[in-house]
Protein backbone atom coordinates (compact mmCIF):
# COMPACT_ATOMS: atom_id res chain seq x y z
CA UNK A 1 0.00 0.00 0.00
CA UNK A 2 3.02 2.38 1.35
CA UNK A 3 4.85 1.58 -2.32
CA UNK A 4 1.43 2.47 -4.45
CA UNK A 5 1.23 5.83 -2.52
CA UNK A 6 4.57 6.17 -3.44
CA UNK A 7 4.47 5.37 -6.84
CA UNK A 8 1.14 8.16 -7.02
CA UNK A 9 3.17 10.48 -5.32
CA UNK A 10 6.20 10.10 -8.07
CA UNK A 11 3.92 9.71 -11.02
CA UNK A 12 2.07 13.33 -9.83
CA UNK A 13 5.63 14.72 -9.16
CA UNK A 14 6.43 13.97 -13.08
CA UNK A 15 3.51 15.16 -14.44
CA UNK A 16 3.67 18.21 -12.50
CA UNK A 17 7.75 18.98 -13.79
CA UNK A 18 6.34 17.57 -17.55
CA UNK A 19 3.70 20.61 -17.32
CA UNK A 20 6.26 23.32 -15.91
CA UNK A 21 9.13 21.66 -18.93
CA UNK A 22 6.30 22.51 -21.34
CA UNK A 23 5.61 25.33 -20.29
CA UNK A 24 8.81 26.79 -19.93
CA UNK A 25 9.68 25.95 -23.48
CA UNK A 26 6.94 28.24 -24.88
CA UNK A 27 8.32 30.78 -22.63
CA UNK A 28 11.70 30.31 -23.61
CA UNK A 29 10.50 30.33 -27.39
CA UNK A 30 9.15 33.48 -27.00
CA UNK A 31 11.82 35.00 -25.03
CA UNK A 32 14.27 34.11 -27.28
CA UNK A 33 12.42 35.13 -29.83
CA UNK A 34 12.26 38.87 -28.12
CA UNK A 35 15.89 38.38 -28.42
CA UNK A 36 16.55 37.91 -32.02
CA UNK A 37 13.92 40.31 -32.61
CA UNK A 38 14.72 43.29 -30.78
CA UNK A 39 17.02 43.55 -28.15
CA UNK A 40 19.29 41.32 -29.19
CA UNK A 41 19.23 43.29 -32.39
CA UNK A 42 20.31 45.61 -30.09
CA UNK A 43 22.76 44.00 -28.02
CA UNK A 44 24.02 41.53 -30.30
CA UNK A 45 23.87 42.49 -34.26
CA UNK A 46 26.47 42.00 -37.16
CA UNK A 47 25.01 44.50 -38.81
CA UNK A 48 27.63 47.74 -37.84
CA UNK A 49 25.07 51.16 -38.19
CA UNK A 50 26.42 54.46 -38.07
CA UNK A 51 24.53 57.46 -37.01
CA UNK A 52 24.94 61.36 -38.38
CA UNK A 53 22.69 64.12 -36.56
CA UNK A 54 22.59 67.34 -37.83
CA UNK A 55 20.85 70.40 -36.69
CA UNK A 56 20.15 73.79 -38.43
CA UNK A 57 20.88 76.87 -37.06
CA UNK A 58 18.61 79.72 -37.45
CA UNK A 59 20.55 81.65 -39.81
CA UNK A 60 20.96 78.30 -42.22
CA UNK A 61 21.49 78.94 -46.09
CA UNK A 62 20.49 82.48 -46.25
CA UNK A 63 19.17 83.97 -49.45
CA UNK A 64 20.23 87.56 -51.00
CA UNK A 65 17.96 89.03 -48.35
CA UNK A 66 19.23 87.30 -45.34
CA UNK A 67 16.19 85.16 -44.91
CA UNK A 68 17.01 81.15 -43.87
CA UNK A 69 16.42 78.20 -46.40
CA UNK A 70 16.86 74.20 -45.83
CA UNK A 71 19.77 72.82 -47.37
CA UNK A 72 20.14 69.08 -48.93
CA UNK A 73 22.90 67.41 -46.86
CA UNK A 74 24.42 64.05 -48.93
CA UNK A 75 25.31 61.20 -46.58
CA UNK A 76 28.21 59.07 -48.73
CA UNK A 77 29.71 55.74 -47.35
CA UNK A 78 33.42 55.77 -48.86
CA UNK A 79 35.90 53.13 -49.24
CA UNK A 80 38.30 56.05 -50.31
CA UNK A 81 38.34 59.07 -49.59
CA UNK A 82 40.09 61.02 -52.42
CA UNK A 83 37.57 61.67 -55.07
CA UNK A 84 35.21 62.97 -52.38
CA UNK A 85 37.96 65.16 -51.00
CA UNK A 86 39.05 66.98 -54.56
CA UNK A 87 35.14 66.71 -55.47
CA UNK A 88 34.01 70.20 -57.33
CA UNK A 89 30.16 71.22 -55.17
CA UNK A 90 28.50 72.19 -58.17
CA UNK A 91 29.54 68.54 -59.88
CA UNK A 92 29.02 66.28 -57.24
CA UNK A 93 25.85 67.49 -56.68
CA UNK A 94 24.79 66.81 -60.24
CA UNK A 95 26.46 63.55 -60.55
CA UNK A 96 27.83 62.18 -57.47
CA UNK A 97 28.10 58.88 -58.96
CA UNK A 98 30.65 60.13 -61.71
CA UNK A 99 32.80 62.44 -59.70
CA UNK A 100 32.73 59.36 -56.83
CA UNK A 101 33.43 56.64 -59.32
CA UNK A 102 34.28 53.52 -57.66
CA UNK A 103 34.66 54.97 -53.78
CA UNK A 104 30.95 55.37 -54.07
CA UNK A 105 28.91 52.51 -51.66
CA UNK A 106 26.23 53.87 -51.04
CA UNK A 107 24.31 57.81 -50.83
CA UNK A 108 21.52 58.88 -48.74
CA UNK A 109 19.78 62.06 -48.66
CA UNK A 110 18.24 64.35 -46.32
CA UNK A 111 16.90 67.73 -45.96
CA UNK A 112 17.54 70.16 -42.66
CA UNK A 113 15.69 72.81 -42.48
CA UNK A 114 16.48 76.28 -40.02
CA UNK A 115 16.08 75.38 -36.44
CA UNK A 116 15.33 72.27 -37.03
CA UNK A 117 17.13 68.49 -36.85
CA UNK A 118 17.57 65.52 -38.90
CA UNK A 119 19.05 62.27 -38.05
CA UNK A 120 20.34 59.40 -40.19
CA UNK A 121 20.83 55.88 -39.43
CA UNK A 122 22.27 53.16 -41.79
CA UNK A 123 23.94 50.19 -41.85
CA UNK A 124 27.07 50.69 -42.39
CA UNK A 125 28.75 48.69 -45.46
CA UNK A 126 31.62 46.15 -44.27
CA UNK A 127 33.43 47.87 -47.01
CA UNK A 128 32.83 51.32 -46.12
CA UNK A 129 36.18 53.01 -44.81
CA UNK A 130 34.70 57.06 -44.89
CA UNK A 131 31.82 58.39 -44.26
CA UNK A 132 31.51 61.70 -46.33
CA UNK A 133 28.93 64.24 -45.50
CA UNK A 134 28.63 67.22 -47.98
CA UNK A 135 25.85 70.06 -47.32
CA UNK A 136 24.47 71.42 -51.14
CA UNK A 137 24.42 75.16 -49.60
CA UNK A 138 22.85 77.96 -52.04
CA UNK A 139 25.77 80.08 -51.75
CA UNK A 140 29.06 78.22 -52.44
CA UNK A 141 31.60 81.03 -51.88
CA UNK A 142 33.64 80.73 -48.71
CA UNK A 143 31.83 77.77 -47.68
CA UNK A 144 32.82 74.40 -45.55
CA UNK A 145 30.63 72.24 -47.37
CA UNK A 146 32.17 68.96 -46.96
CA UNK A 147 33.79 66.74 -44.57
CA UNK A 148 34.60 63.09 -43.92
CA UNK A 149 34.73 60.62 -40.63
CA UNK A 150 36.53 57.41 -40.77
CA UNK A 151 33.93 54.59 -40.49
CA UNK A 152 35.99 52.58 -38.16
CA UNK A 153 35.33 55.23 -35.59
CA UNK A 154 31.85 55.99 -36.29
CA UNK A 155 30.88 51.70 -36.23
CA UNK A 156 28.35 50.62 -33.04
CA UNK A 157 29.52 47.05 -31.60
CA UNK A 158 27.29 45.80 -29.85
CA UNK A 159 26.81 46.19 -25.76
CA UNK A 160 30.78 47.01 -25.17
CA UNK A 161 30.77 50.00 -27.35
CA UNK A 162 28.48 52.30 -28.95
CA UNK A 163 29.53 55.22 -30.94
CA UNK A 164 27.32 58.15 -30.69
CA UNK A 165 27.93 58.93 -34.31
CA UNK A 166 28.26 62.18 -35.44
CA UNK A 167 26.60 65.23 -34.51
CA UNK A 168 26.91 68.63 -37.24
CA UNK A 169 25.53 71.76 -36.81
CA UNK A 170 25.12 73.96 -40.22
CA UNK A 171 25.26 77.85 -39.88
CA UNK A 172 24.86 80.08 -42.75
CA UNK A 173 27.10 78.21 -45.47
CA UNK A 174 29.17 76.31 -43.47
CA UNK A 175 29.51 72.45 -41.04
CA UNK A 176 30.78 72.80 -37.52
CA UNK A 177 31.51 69.08 -36.03
CA UNK A 178 30.23 69.13 -32.72
CA UNK A 179 30.79 65.29 -32.40
CA UNK A 180 34.12 63.19 -34.53
CA UNK A 181 37.24 63.92 -36.12
CA UNK A 182 37.07 65.46 -40.04
CA UNK A 183 39.48 63.52 -41.85
CA UNK A 184 39.47 65.84 -44.46
CA UNK A 185 40.78 68.59 -42.48
CA UNK A 186 42.78 66.43 -40.26
CA UNK A 187 45.07 65.36 -43.37
CA UNK A 188 45.28 69.06 -44.59
CA UNK A 189 46.91 69.94 -41.12
CA UNK A 190 49.26 67.25 -42.01
CA UNK A 191 50.80 68.45 -45.36
CA UNK A 192 51.62 72.11 -43.81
Amino acid sequence: MKALQGYKTLLKGLILLSIFGLAGCGVGSRVGDQMDGGLGDMLFSRDKVTTVQLKGDEKLNPDPSGKPLSVVVRIYQLNAVDAFRNADMAALWSDSKGVLGESLLSERTVTVVPKGTAKDSSKLSPDAQFIGVAAFFRNSTGAAWHVAFSAQALRKDGILFSSDGVQLTLKDNRISIERGTDVLAASAAKKR
